[in-house]
């Protein structure tokens, strides 16, 4: 993390109030993942999956266009009312 000055460190005493931070490497539309996110489990969701390569993309137009939209809309449908935020990387 850096700090206002561009140092390594935090901004003041110690690290920041205790948040527990969890990273989940698997389908970003598994339906474990969903099910907690409609029980309120989480605050913010970061996603920043897709299959991003277009060469994949243009050869599997139909996989590419259920995982990057069709997925994407069962997570947002899921975090619709149940998280404060989404944080979305897309190109």
């Amino acid at each position: 993390m850096y700090n206002k000055t561009g140092d390594f460190g935090w901004d003041h005493e110690g690290p920041p109030a205790a948040h527990e931070v969890n990273c989940f490497i698997t389908s970003f539309d598994d339906p474990l993942i969903l099910a907690r996110i409609k029980q309120k489990h989480y605050d913010v969701i970061f996603h920043q999956a897709a299959i991003p390569r277009v060469a994949y993309s243009v050869e599997r137009p139909g996989l590419t266009t259920d995982v990057n939209v069709g997925a994407t809309v069962h997570l947002l449908e899921a975090c619709r009312g149940n998280v404060k935020r989404v944080v979305m990387a897309s190109s």
